[in-house]
């Protein structure tokens, strides 16, 4: 009889705010849940995602996941404004 218990992943872990934004249910191991940001296998036991959640590797990554999420994007600019803008920057003879 082997040694211990294997935990199962259970979802409400999913729901938690903690946990919500990075663990997954690991696809390769159903028993195991799966971290987005280090993209690694954590064992089900609850305090075990609470220390990965703790790591240094964890900690640096869950900052550049934050940055990345903050980016802001400029509408795209339609075609007609566009030429009107270049227009503007281009100096056309006049035509007579």
């Amino acid at each position: 009889m082997p040694k211990g218990y294997k935990q199962k992943f259970r979802h409400f872990c999913l729901d938690q705010p903690d946990f919500k934004n990075w663990l997954t249910k690991d696809q390769s191991d159903k028993s195991k849940g799966f971290c987005k940001y280090c993209k690694c296998s954590i064992n089900a036991k609850i305090y075990q995602i609470r220390a990965h959640r703790e790591t240094k590797k964890h900690v640096q990554n869950t900052k550049c996941c934050a940055q990345v999420n903050k980016l802001t994007f400029l509408p795209i600019k339609s075609d007609e404004v566009c030429r009107q803008e270049t227009r503007k920057h281009i100096k056309c003879p006049k035509r007579i």
